[in-house]
């Protein structure tokens, strides 16, 4: 049995979440086996309370004609059910927008499959039934504001999100919404200590932060913004648990980590669309799994970076996204745009603000912030600042 869906059936039974999600959309991803166990659901839901397995399992049992076969093999699920993890809501989201994509694809991939093996339909009518399956509904959604005074606040500086350190904010004035802020350094450089001083000025404003991973372990990056929000290194975090843990407290809600080394821009869409952040940061872009059709290293930077700027505008939030700088890039303070590392074009043309970060050969603590792309101001300008990796912290 899918375990999926066995966690889900039991989350199920929490009248809490039954009340936020489309039963009818439930329904159409459970294998006939599960079916009548759902519609026993369904009818107890009326109910307005919290579904015990006993009395799902007497309830089916009473509106169903089994053979003791079936009541065999259906007793090992509801067996299955009672032991299943509570999951939570977030997961049981995630599992329903896949098993939902499961299911429309076997129904499409059914009447491909006719259509090849000679046994009727034809291309156009698997084209036809995959396009209704689209979400897609013609509105005016996507019409930019004709109000004079919602446009002049929405591009007024003095609502964009400040960033640090103060030097950086002074030569850039901040990013908004839909702008894409490209972050790109050699190893240990610091652009993990960069970012979470960044981040750490953002929840400071009060914005919610979607941090996704994918190579240095997420424990350590999470740490790292603790000390970096904290102010304090990791041995006084340790020192004083209760104090820093009521600290992080206060701005944990508004700072969401993930880590996974296979995440796709699929995974992505569908973690954004649960959280709604202001910002998104994803550390590393050139990691992200690209699921479509490519030609080379530099088609897939093409579309894997105008992707991620299409999600940012998709979700109403701003993006920082984190790569490497080549081996040009070693040993020096100012950077310049063609030492990203693996594309000269095709990862800034889609950036609003690019940050390379120069480091000397021997470090010295200083850290060198080049503006090699800033529509947001027009100032490229380096702004040369303090590191402190203790604390996590760029300081002018």
């Amino acid at each position: 049995m899918n375990q999926a869906l066995i966690k889900l059936t039991k989350k199920l039974l929490l009248v809490e979440y039954r009340d936020t999600v489309d039963l009818t959309k439930i329904s159409k991803v459970l294998p006939d086996v599960l079916v009548p166990i759902y519609s026993s659901i369904v009818d107890l839901h009326a109910l307005g309370e919290d579904i015990d397995i006993d009395v799902l399992r007497n309830h089916y049992l009473n509106n169903n004609v089994l053979t003791d076969a079936m009541k065999e093999k259906q007793g090992l699920i509801f067996t299955e059910i009672d032991k299943a993890s509570l999951i939570t809501e977030q997961q049981a989201n995630i599992i329903v927008d896949n098993e939902t994509e499961k299911a429309i694809a076997q129904v499409i991939a059914d009447a491909a499959i006719d259509v090849f093996n000679g046994k009727g339909g034809t291309v156009a009518e698997v084209l036809a039934l995959a396009a209704s399956y689209q979400d897609y509904e013609e509105d005016d959604s996507s019409l930019v504001d004709d109000d004079l005074d919602s446009l002049l606040d929405k591009t007024d500086k003095k609502n964009y999100f400040k960033l640090l350190p103060d030097t950086l904010q002074e030569v850039v004035g901040g990013i908004t919404r839909g702008h894409v802020m490209q972050v790109f350094a050699r190893t240990e450089a610091g652009k993990t200590t960069f970012v979470a001083n960044l981040n750490r000025g953002f929840l400071e404003q009060g914005l919610k932060v979607v941090y996704i991973a994918n190579e240095e372990p997420g424990e350590i990056i999470k740490l790292t913004h603790m000390r970096s929000y904290c102010g304090v290194t990791r041995d006084g975090l340790d020192l004083d648990r209760d104090k820093y843990r009521k600290m992080w407290a206060g701005v944990s809600d508004n700072f969401k980590l993930y880590y996974n080394t296979n995440f796709s821009l699929s995974d992505i869409d569908k973690i954004l669309g649960y959280q709604k952040p202001d910002i998104w940061v994803v550390d590393q872009l050139d990691n992200v799994k690209y699921q479509g059709t490519i030609d080379s290293n530099v088609d897939r930077f093409n579309k894997l970076y105008r992707e991620a700027r299409c999600l940012a505008a998709k979700h109403n939030c701003a993006v920082v996204e984190v790569t490497q700088a080549s081996a040009l890039a070693e040993g020096k303070m100012k950077l310049q745009l063609d030492w990203m590392d693996g594309s000269k074009t095709a990862k800034p043309a889609t950036a609003d603000v690019i940050v390379g970060i120069g480091k000397k050969t021997h470090d010295d603590g200083i850290r060198g912030l080049t503006l090699c792309k800033n529509k947001a101001s027009g100032k490229h300008d380096t702004v040369y600042v303090n590191i402190e990796p203790e604390i996590a912290r760029y300081t002018a």
